[in-house]
C-alpha cells in the first residue's frame, strides 16, 4: 500500500510494485558538488545484478 497525504494508492487499479529509493549522493551544504554515498551505490548495483 502507498501512503501519502493525498492518498495516491487510489490511483492504482492493482497493487503497484514499490521500490524504495536509494540515496546515491552524500549531501553537504558547504560544498557545491555532491559526493557519492558508497553504500547507496552498492545497493543500486546489487539490485541491478539481482534483476540481470
Amino acid at each position: 500500500m502507498v501512503y501519502s497525504d493525498k492518498n495516491v494508492s487510489k490511483l492504482f487499479d492493482s497493487n503497484p510494485n514499490i521500490v524504495p529509493m536509494m540515496n546515491i549522493y552524500q549531501f553537504n551544504r558547504s560544498e557545491c558538488d555532491l559526493n557519492y554515498n558508497q553504500k547507496g551505490l552498492e545497493g543500486v548495483v546489487s539490485v541491478d545484478r539481482a534483476e540481470g
